[in-house]
């Protein structure tokens, strides 16, 4: 037991909890990847690997990045990636997910952890560890569409990837901004990290962009009210910036926009572009309280009862009034609507529309981050409520996490459930790459295969119209003159 200012906090009892909160959290995340582990190429998949088969890798990058592709070349990391996974084939299809999803967790764990000196608050591993899973689960479990979000290679690399990445960044600011001179190394990673996050989509640029131009803000205002925390806060934040700002520079000046845009409606004036995303920004906040409240309400909950734990194991923080605790609750709540709005403008420029589900996976991490910081200040702001009684700190504990918990186990049967969908999908997609593979090295120019029904919703699979435009794709990536899938056996 540990005494703190007259509280009592069951530490072993406190680690235990901790512990089944990783375990519950981890069931959900090991599924998605099992899942992801079935992927193989599908929808824009085939036009990548097709496009690099055909011009080489380097061309590919330099002639999709300036000129007509299937795809939107101007996102060069986007590309570059894509071509970097077709090397090793629909391999790193199937790994990708796993991959992202574990970088995710590790990439916040260290940044909790920078966050945790930065701040000189103890932070055990096993409360990183738990922050780290809560945050990329409940930011997967309450996407729109989680299926293109992580599983599709050609959704999850421009939209997904980014986040993972700006975690990482983050951590490196965070770590070496309080240091006197951070080496030229971290410095120069910084800068180059940025500039690749910012290249995989518009809207993950936006978000990044809009992150760190409010913490160089507060950086700023804390050294002009005379806080010397991070006395290479500002430096280190302006080159991820630059890094950031070339992104968008990059993204703004391919000469291959021209094509993507051909025939959209875009809108260019801001008085009508950013009313249009604040509304869309509304409703993505709608659906977010409707549709997703139980997740929202645990996510919530499990750091409300993380930082409990902290809190206590510090000096307490005394209650404050409502008069003070307004100002700090509507701070974030500026970040959160400054973050979303981010989001919404790239789709709203372009297409004068609603992001597609998958895009909205950056707002989805948005207000994960702002819901705990949340579900934080609550719990800090409790500790110094909290009677010194063991049985009232056990008690809070266990309701608050079996809360927590119950979500990842919810979507863990969820998970389960489409399994078997995704392996077997995986078995007649391997089979059909095997005949395609066969029978082009038998000579075979003009090839039918089996139907095989897509695996992600809307996109779609191979046609047996070979002039679909996925078929033409899956031509190039398999040096085919003709390919058809028309063939019976899925349903069968």
């Amino acid at each position: 037991m540990t005494h703190v200012d007259g509280r009592i906090t069951a530490e072993p009892q406190r680690r235990s909890m901790l512990t089944l909160g990783c375990v519950a959290l981890a069931i959900p995340l090991a599924l998605y990847a099992w899942t992801g582990s079935n992927m193989r190429y599908t929808g824009d998949d085939y036009c990548y690997a097709g496009l690099f088969r055909q011009r080489g890798f380097w061309e590919t990058i330099r002639s999709t990045y300036l000129g007509p592709s299937p795809f939107n070349g101007n996102r060069y990391s986007l590309t570059l990636f894509s071509g970097l996974a077709g090397m090793v084939g629909p391999a790193a299809s199937a790994a990708l997910p796993a991959m992202a999803i574990w970088t995710g967790v590790a990439g916040l764990t260290f940044g909790s952890g920078a966050a945790a000196r930065a701040f000189s608050f103890r932070f055990s591993r096993l409360e990183r560890l738990l922050a780290a899973e809560g945050i990329v689960f409940y930011t997967l479990a309450m996407s729109p569409e989680l299926a293109q979000s992580l599983y599709w290679r050609s959704a999850m690399l421009p939209y997904f990837l980014p986040l993972v990445l700006l975690t990482i960044i983050g951590g490196i600011i965070l770590d070496q901004a309080r240091q006197r001179r951070p080496p030229r190394l971290w410095l120069g990673a910084t800068f180059a990290l940025a500039l690749l996050a910012g290249g995989f989509s518009e809207t993950a640029a936006a978000l990044q962009f809009t992150a760190l131009a409010l913490a160089f803000i507060f950086i700023l205002s804390a050294r002009r009210r005379g806080g010397r925390h991070f006395p290479w806060g500002s430096r280190i934040l302006a080159l991820a910036l630059a890094g950031t700002v070339l992104a968008l520079v990059l993204l703004a000046a391919s000469p291959a926009n021209e094509y993507v845009l051909a025939g959209s409606e875009t809108t260019t004036r801001l008085v009508t572009l950013l009313p249009m995303s604040a509304f869309h920004a509304y409703l993505f906040l709608h659906g977010l309280a409707f549709r997703q409240w139980l997740p929202a309400l645990a996510l919530f909950f499990l750091f409300f009862w993380l930082a409990l734990g902290v809190a206590l194991r510090h000096t307490p923080i005394q209650p404050a009034s409502w008069r003070h605790l307004v100002p700090v609750a509507a701070l974030p709540a500026v970040v959160w609507l400054a973050l979303i709005l981010a989001t919404m403008l790239p789709s709203a420029y372009a297409q004068s529309s609603y992001p597609v589900g998958r895009a909205l996976t950056t707002s989805t991490f948005a207000s994960t981050l702002a819901i705990a910081g949340y579900g934080t200040l609550a719990g800090i702001y409790t500790a110094g409520r909290l009677p010194g009684s063991k049985f009232v700190g056990l008690t809070v504990s266990v309701v608050f996490l079996a809360a927590a918990t119950l979500a990842p186990l919810m979507a863990s049967r969820s998970a389960w459930s489409e399994l078997g969908q995704y392996r077997r999908w995986s078995q007649f997609w391997d089979a059909r790459d095997r005949q395609i593979q066969e029978m082009r090295s038998r000579g075979d120019s003009e090839v039918e295969v089996v139907f095989v029904d897509k695996i992600i919703p809307d996109v779609a699979e191979l046609q047996p119209d070979a002039g679909f435009w996925y078929n033409n794709c899956a031509e190039w990536y398999y040096d085919l003159e003709s390919l058809s899938a028309s063939l019976p056996g899925w349903d069968q």
